[in-house]
């Protein structure tokens, strides 16, 4: 592969190299340097993202409070509808702004990242099921991590989102919370952030996506959900070569979970514990069926593909990960999930 080629263009690992063989350390020099100016623009996207929510919700709270939808504790007070559109008014320019400039300045093209083609023959629904099912081994691993927490005296929360109660303050928490995440986040994380990365290796792209993914929420219940959930739905967008794979996984964990909230919230705890074993149950069965699917008809998903990169897996990883925007990433969010971590002694 061309060391020279434009900054932000796309490795696809069917493309064959070209031109003159370059000099081995030209080209490690010039790779790692490229990775390191990514996770820098990243991790300033990360920051972007977090003063972009800080401004929107000041905006919202100053004008919030002018219509008398805030009490003076800062407390929202008006009605349910109002309450879920200041919720998605903040959250698309949320994630959206920062990463579409870090995508403009490395030249990016948003139409090579928005990889909307027809998935590989075969693997829509495996990559759905078996993906569904590693969500639910996302949520028993944050059960096990909390159960654990616990034990030593510390307890870990989420940021609190009411339920509505309202028919339109519904319809408006599953679009914010069920339905628009599917697109908008599988666009910026395995569209804009894992796409460019797969010149260095699918492998490697998948993981630190992943990493980035698990890192912008900010507390210690969804960090490791969303990295187990990253994981999957980027090696399934990797294989099938599309983003539509991760679109409907994302679609159907999210849209279930926030469908599960709402009609469970007036029923008593067994009834809901049951439905939500059950629900658990048959996608982990559906995922055991189609996991031996894809081993029995579609082998070659879990080869392995040529590592596009003169760079040994260490210096890939230190290249990206350690750089002043993605540090500073680190710490804003260690920092923010400081919040939603309480010491409450042992049990």
């Amino acid at each position: 592969m061309n060391p020279y080629a434009k900054q932000g263009q796309i490795y696809h690992p069917s493309q064959p190299p070209y031109g003159r063989a370059p000099d081995h350390s030209l080209w490690a020099t010039a790779e790692k340097k490229n990775l390191w100016h990514m996770g820098n623009g990243i991790g300033l996207a990360i920051l972007g993202m977090l003063a972009v929510s800080a401004l929107i919700g000041f905006g919202l709270g100053f004008f919030g409070s002018l219509f008398g939808f805030y009490n003076a504790k800062g407390e929202f007070v008006g009605p349910d509808v109002a309450e879920q559109l200041v919720t998605l008014i903040g959250y698309i320019p949320m994630l959206i702004v920062p990463f579409v400039i870090y995508a403009k300045a490395k030249r990016i093209r948003l139409s090579d990242v928005a990889v909307l083609s027809k998935p590989r023959k075969g693997l829509m629904a495996p990559g759905i099921f078996v993906g569904l099912g590693c969500c639910i081994l996302g949520n028993i691993l944050v059960m096990i991590l909390s159960m654990l927490m616990a034990m030593l005296g510390i307890e870990i929360t989420t940021p609190a989102m009411s339920v509505p109660t309202t028919l339109a303050g519904q319809g408006i928490y599953l679009l914010t919370v069920g339905i628009l995440p599917a697109f908008i986040e599988e666009f910026v994380f395995r569209g804009i952030v894992m796409q460019p990365l797969r010149r260095y290796g699918d492998g490697f792209a998948v993981v630190m996506s992943a990493i980035v993914f698990g890192l912008v929420h900010g507390n210690l219940v969804q960090i490791p959900f969303a990295m187990v959930v990253g994981l999957i739905i980027g090696f399934f967008v990797v294989k099938s070569n599309s983003l539509w794979v991760g679109i409907v996984i994302h679609l159907i964990n999210n849209t279930a979970s926030v469908v599960l909230t709402m009609l469970l919230s007036g029923v008593n705890d067994v009834l809901g514990n049951l439905v939500v074993l059950a629900y658990y149950g048959v996608l982990i069965l559906l995922a055991i069926v189609f996991l031996a699917v894809l081993i029995d008809r579609q082998r070659w998903v879990f080869r392995k593909n040529p590592v596009p990169s003169p760079l040994s897996l260490g210096k890939r990883v230190s290249a990206f990960l350690f750089n002043p925007g993605m540090i500073l990433a680190f710490l804003a969010m260690v920092y923010m999930t400081s919040f939603y971590v309480k010491f409450v002694g042992r049990w």
